[in-house]
């Protein structure tokens, strides 16, 4: 086991706002990791000073790059340069030649809406893509 700290290469809250980033459930991501949905939930909620599986770690890093890489889920291939990921229809919110594209925050934009979408999951997908801690407590 390693132990999660600030300056880990591993950052499960982090990973966890990766994965709402992309619009997959948890149940999603875990089916293309390989993973349970109870293994991604502990590891997504790893509090610092708290010990994690550095495979697990790993499984779900490369799951994420794979995702953001822009391969859909399970099928290996690449999307289409002009859909944005995780984006409802492939809309683009913003301009057509931005490096990035970032939704609005809620299932309203998502393109695959999670089946279980509950308070923590919100404040965690309102405070993407910057790094300000949820303020719902």
């Amino acid at each position: 086991m390693a132990t999660y700290t600030a300056s880990s290469g591993h950052q499960p809250k982090g990973d966890h706002n990766r994965r709402l980033a992309l619009g997959l459930s948890p149940e999603a991501f875990a089916r293309e990791a390989g993973i349970s949905v109870e293994q991604l939930r502990q590891y997504e909620l790893t509090a610092p000073d708290q010990d994690y599986d550095p495979q697990l770690a790993e499984r779900v890093r490369k799951t994420l790059e794979r995702c953001e890489a822009g391969r859909k889920p399970s099928e290996g291939g690449t999307a289409d340069e002009t859909e944005a990921a995780a984006m409802r229809d492939g809309e683009m919110p913003g301009p057509r030649d931005a490096v990035v594209q970032v939704r609005d925050a809620g299932t309203e934009g998502q393109a695959t809406p999670p089946r279980e979408w509950d308070d923590l999951d919100e404040s965690v997908d309102e405070t993407f893509p910057a790094s300000d801690p949820i303020t719902k407590y």
